[in-house]
């Protein structure tokens, strides 16, 4: 597990207020979401505390950052989907999909 994938969308600071849950690991028991669904996840929870505002600079340009990241991991996830349904089309639809390597 990333430590990141653990890290509370609020790290405290003058205003401290119960930090959100991240999204669990896929397959720890907790959520069980692949990896794609829990980054989305994690990234709308992200741009949700964002705009509710209240955050200091620092912890506002930490969330920032990890959605930044979150948002890359899920774009690159999308563009391989994206192949392998073009793969599909172009080929009849003789190829397999293995679900769980559209989220990785």
């Amino acid at each position: 597990m990333n430590p990141e994938d653990t890290a509370p969308l609020f790290a405290g600071g003058e205003n401290a207020e119960e930090p959100e849950a991240a999204p669990a690991e896929a397959g720890d028991g907790e959520s069980g979401l692949p990896p794609f669904e829990r980054d989305l996840a994690r990234l709308e929870a992200i741009v949700t505390r964002l705009e509710e505002g209240g955050l200091n600079l620092d912890d506002s340009l930490k969330l920032f950052a990890e959605g930044q990241e979150l948002l890359a991991r899920c774009r690159a996830a999308l563009e391989k989907a994206e192949v392998k349904v073009r793969r599909l089309l172009e080929g009849g639809g003789s190829e397999e999909i293995d679900p769980e390597s559209l989220g990785r």
